[in-house]
């Protein structure tokens, strides 16, 4: 089976920090996956990267699909434009970073270094790969008359309209684009249960490949067939539904804590073992035991 996506040696920097240091997994076709990790992890920049809005070493590789990013809630909740004078200034973002990166890749200079230039080419197409080219204004008001947003919401200033309703609106975006592969950032927040339901519903019938970022862990348990978790600039899969997750991430936990009680275990056998052969030497004026408890010291330091 051909991975709708795929990343290779993934590096990827965040606020100055290395946010993953070399990851590689996959997603298949229709696969329903969670990221999940701390704050601070770097989903949502990962979510920037796989869609080219910003740079990243390794490689990002799509097949031949089109994406559908949810924007985010903090880029999103306090402009101040209508919803249709922000889809516009953000075809106009798109337009101008696509025309960055094509004068990137005609600069000779960006060809000296292959791994460089791999990636350079990877943004290029992640961006063309980013459904956003291709707004869907009748599949949009559809969703949004379905969501309950009529033309006097739409009139107003984002900024003034309530988390739900914002929401509401980010939801409409991503999901009226026909794309292959969507990514759903924190898309519950703020949602009564009648739209929750809603979105459980449509995500069953419509989307077949997901990736979603959320705290919901009701949602992540109703739509979720694998997970992929962030943590210490490395990526971890589970490929089971959340709830087992949930379970798996709680045995894999114990296992640590056992094997870590076992080292230290054997660290202070150690340690107590070669400071009991130092004094033998000491008393008997033994170099064959000094180096026997130097040798003890530094197992137990491994």
């Amino acid at each position: 089976m051909t991975p709708i996506l795929e990343t290779k040696d993934l590096t990827m920097q965040f606020g100055g920090l290395t946010a993953v240091d070399n990851i590689n997994f996959k997603v298949n076709p229709g696969e329903i996956v969670a990221l999940i990790g701390p704050n601070g992890a770097g989903k949502t920049t990962f979510f920037n990267c796989i869609t080219g809005k910003e740079s990243f070493q390794g490689r990002i590789m799509v097949s031949d699909i089109k994406i559908s990013l949810m924007e985010q809630e903090q880029s999103f909740s306090n402009l101040n434009k209508t919803f249709d004078e922000y889809l516009k200034d953000k075809e106009n973002k798109l337009e101008e970073r696509k025309n960055k990166l094509e004068e990137r890749i005609g600069s000779p200079e960006n060809y000296e270094d292959e791994d460089e230039f791999n990636s350079l080419m990877d943004e290029y197409n992640l961006l063309l790969a980013d459904s956003s080219f291709d707004t869907e204004q009748i599949r949009t008001k559809k969703i949004l008359d379905e969501l309950g947003m009529t033309q006097d919401f739409l009139d107003q200033k984002i900024k003034s309209l309530s988390g739900g309703q914002k929401t509401k609106l980010r939801l409409a975006e991503c999901l009226s684009k026909k794309a292959n592969f969507y990514l759903l950032d924190e898309p519950t927040n703020n949602l009564d249960l009648p739209t929750r339901e809603w979105l459980e519903n449509y995500l069953n019938k419509n989307v077949e490949s997901l990736m979603v970022i959320s705290h919901d862990r009701y949602f992540l348990n109703r739509v979720v067939d694998k997970v992929l978790e962030l943590e210490n600039q490395q990526i971890r899969e589970w490929s089971y539904p959340f709830v087992k997750y949930l379970e798996k991430k709680k045995d894999y936990i114990e296992v640590l804590e056992r094997k870590y009680k076992d080292a230290k275990k054997k660290q202070k056998q150690l340690l107590e073992s070669a400071e009991e052969k130092r004094r033998w030497a000491a008393k008997n004026g033994s170099p064959k035991l000094k180096r026997l408890a130097d040798r003890l010291e530094r197992d137990a330091k491994q």
